[in-house]
């Protein structure tokens, strides 16, 4: 369940609909943030020369909660090295978001990946995740942007409950989001 400010409560499924997503669980407090991690196993990666990171997090507005997650990796048992760190949406529904880094890993026999939730003041509220990736790829940097008016961005429908369905089928309303761009549908 995820508490909105209206004294509602939204269930969170799965981004895939597998039936199983991550989820960290905050009861304390610390001033500089309360910290859960969740660390890989070492993952050989002396054939790639970049490795694409990729992960979705259920993500909400500042007044929701204000949680961020911290993706850090480490290679060949280096220090750890923060290479994202998410941010509350600016408006809209919690939901889904998908998060990706591409790292250089040439040289690199293996690689460990962080991901720390971290809880800061305001409503207590889990950090959850689904569909950690790692994979060796080509791409060595940002290669295409998604806006909110992008024609070419993919167009995804939940109902008022948050339930991802493939599309309206029947008269209610629906939360209808692309790329960015999030809005209200009733359909009569």
């Amino acid at each position: 369940m995820y508490y909105l400010l209206n004294d509602s409560y939204m269930t969170i499924t799965p981004q895939d609909g597998d039936g199983g997503f991550a989820s960290s669980k905050f009861y304390g407090y610390s001033e500089e943030g309360q910290t859960e991690s969740l660390i890989s196993p070492r993952m050989a990666v002396d054939d790639a020369q970049n490795v694409k990171v990729s992960f979705y997090y259920w993500n909400a507005v500042a007044e929701a909660f204000k949680n961020e997650l911290k993706l850090s990796v480490s290679r060949d048992d280096g220090d750890w090295e923060t290479v994202l760190t998410t941010k509350p949406l600016a408006e809209g529904m919690p939901q889904w978001e998908q998060f990706s880094k591409v790292l250089s890993v040439a040289g690199t026999s293996d690689l460990r990946i962080k991901l720390d939730a971290v809880r800061h003041d305001g409503p207590i509220a889990n950090v959850t995740i689904d569909n950690i990736s790692v994979e060796a790829t080509t791409e060595t940097g940002i290669s295409s942007v998604v806006t909110g008016n992008d024609s070419q961005a993919r167009t995804d429908y939940f109902t008022v409950s948050g339930t991802r369905i493939s599309r309206p089928t029947a008269p209610g309303t629906y939360i209808v989001r692309t790329g960015k761009d999030v809005k209200k549908v009733v359909l009569k």
